[in-house]
């Protein structure tokens, strides 16, 4: 119910804002310019601190502290929060570098696709757009073969693996995978006819930890994570 009332009031306060701003003839107007490597799908304590770009699309410079909200649903956090005092002129960007980063946790995300509204949020009279982003969330993302996985009877081998990687379910047909940086940045995906059993070619990766999102024909989808070695 808080953070229903905080949302409704950060509204009213916006609309307010904007109206005694127009009525001056100045327009303070903050966009998200860019979330830089915002993960399009996210696994819980998985921590986001790459910088946030706002522009300045008024006609007056902003000046004082800043915020970067998020709602997911009816839940708020703030991906940027502190009180550093930030100006900037229309038409140029500043970039916000989470500190110490935003973590995607279960408390604001649930399991499966998350709508993402993401705004500027200040206490003084400035308008706004918000930014929407679908981000799909790994509340328990399995470690490796053997673990409980949404796609019955999954098996990825070998792992760790230098070429490739062979992902098999005899129950259930498979249709594709997507291979994910650990940050959440996705680097390649395949989609396949329905099968049992895949090979996909790891050859071009850099050697490291990855993340293998598995989806199946009956639309389930189940997040391991391989090592490429050298």
């Amino acid at each position: 119910m808080k953070r229903i009332l905080f949302f409704i009031l950060l509204v009213a306060s916006g609309i307010l804002g904007a109206t005694q701003a127009r009525a001056q003839g100045t327009i303070i107007h903050l966009d998200i310019d860019t979330l830089i490597n915002f993960p399009d799908s996210a696994f819980n304590g998985q921590i986001y601190s790459d910088p946030i770009v706002v522009r300045n699309t008024g006609n007056t410079p902003y000046q004082g502290t800043l915020q970067i909200a998020v709602q997911v649903d009816t839940n708020y956090d703030y991906i940027y929060f502190n009180q550093s005092f930030i100006t900037i002129l229309p038409g140029d960007t500043v970039h916000l570098i989470p500190s110490p980063g935003f973590t995607f946790d279960s408390a604001l995300f649930r399991t499966g696709n998350n709508v993402v509204v993401v705004w500027p949020y200040s206490t003084q009279a400035i308008t706004v757009d918000t930014l929407i982003k679908n981000v799909y969330f790994y509340a328990n993302p399995s470690i490796g073969v053997g673990e409980v996985s949404i796609i019955k009877g999954l098996k990825l081998y070998p792992n760790p693996a230098h070429d490739y990687l062979e992902v098999e379910s005899k129950e259930i047909k498979l249709e594709g995978v997507r291979i994910l940086e650990t940050n959440g940045r996705l680097v390649s995906q395949e989609l396949w006819y329905a099968g049992e059993k895949q090979r996909i070619s790891i050859n071009e990766l850099a050697a490291g930890c990855y993340l293998l999102e598995v989806t199946s024909t009956q639309h389930q989808k189940t997040m391991l994570r391989f090592i490429k070695t050298e």
